[in-house]
């Protein structure tokens, strides 16, 4: 056939079919106007991009690529270089910028940016507590609500010391979310938006709530679930709230246990089936994704990335210097390695989960 764009409906579906990488997807788009009709009716493959390995470099490995040993090349993605990425949400990352000072959404795909307001609230706080220590990130994450396009998005950012600290689109400045007495020296664990809830979890293992659109938001207690971890992710997993630990012991084997609450009994119980669900955890977002129709991912497993250390310089750069990647399989109770090309992960700074958008 002399033109391409002659191609019958069915056959490019065949071969959209087959594309399960972002790029891939935006190059058959453009090959020309009928490819791009046909792209456009395939909203299941947009809602259902499969998580990419991010690194700071702007190189990104879908996971349908971790298993190659020798992965095609994708092209770079356009981030500020020796920033840190502290949130992600579909396809938005917040990035910490260089010297400290702001935090910004940007979308890699588009290219679009939006200012959040500047940290020195936060900032001046966290040295405050510190008594001027740099030694400590005074920020660890940053969780939003919704697509930045919602009139209604929050943005929780969670401090190195017991603050969370809150601003919505359009803020000029970061708000500081009231804690309880008792809970005040007890530092936060994760936060995480589920079923429209804002949920926070501390390093004692309580869960606090809050309505950030009330006029004035303050953390209430929730639940208590048990803990021996060295940290601890929420996880919203369709209608589930899971409580994912982290363990590593003394011989440096790394483990994950799952809790969920048992609405019967009100009690906390350990959870080694998923329902099909894989979770990704890492420091700057834990998700969890149903595997049915997603190649390269493996139900009942914890796909990982771990921040072991940090290289901090207040006035250069503030970034993780050390991270492991690997995957957990739940049933088994066992560390896996997650792809092949390890050599290549190891040689970048940092690694993040994140799930592209088509706009």
């Amino acid at each position: 056939m002399s033109n391409w764009s002659e191609l019958p409906q069915d056959l490019l579906l065949i071969l959209l079919e087959k594309l399960d990488n972002l790029f891939d997807y935006i190059r058959f788009c453009s090959v020309c106007s009928s490819w791009r009709s046909v792209g456009k009716t395939d909203s299941h493959r947009i809602r259902r991009q499969p998580p990419c390995l991010l690194f700071s470099s702007g190189k990104f490995l879908p996971i349908t690529q971790l298993q190659n040993p020798h992965p095609p090349k994708s092209p770079l993605l356009s981030l500020p270089q020796n920033t840190a990425c502290l949130g992600s949400y579909r396809g938005w990352l917040a990035i910490l910028n260089r010297d400290v000072t702001m935090l910004h959404l940007q979308n890699p795909v588009s290219g679009q940016q939006i200012a959040l307001p500047p940290l020195k609230a936060i900032i001046d706080n966290h040295k405050s507590n510190y008594q001027h220590r740099t030694s400590v990130w005074p920020i660890k994450k940053a969780v939003l609500s919704s697509e930045p396009s919602s009139s209604s998005c929050f943005v929780v950012v969670i401090c190195s010391i017991s603050d969370l600290f809150y601003c919505k689109l359009g803020d000029a400045t970061w708000t500081r979310l009231l804690v309880p007495g008792f809970a005040e020296s007890r530092g936060f664990s994760d936060v995480t938006y589920h079923m429209g809830q804002l949920l926070a979890l501390q390093s004692t293992g309580t869960i606090f709530t809050t309505d950030l659109n009330s006029s004035c938001p303050r953390l209430t207690k929730l639940d208590t679930v048990g803990y021996t971890w060295n940290h601890a992710y929420l996880v919203s997993c369709g209608a589930e709230l899971l409580v994912v630990s982290h363990r590593e012991a003394c011989n440096g084997v790394t483990k994950f246990e799952v809790q969920k609450q048992d609405y019967i009994t009100t009690q906390w119980r350990d959870v080694k089936d998923l329902g099909g669900y894989a979770l990704f955890l890492g420091y700057n977002r834990s998700f969890a994704v149903l595997a049915t129709g997603l190649k390269g991912i493996q139900a009942n497993h914890i796909y990982f990335t771990l921040v072991k250390s940090y290289k901090i310089d207040w006035q250069y750069q503030c970034l993780p210097a050390e991270h492991e990647v690997g995957m957990y399989d739940l049933e088994q109770s066992k560390v896996k390695p997650i792809c092949q090309n390890n050599i290549s992960i190891a040689a970048e700074n940092t690694s993040v989960w994140w799930v592209p958008k088509i706009q």
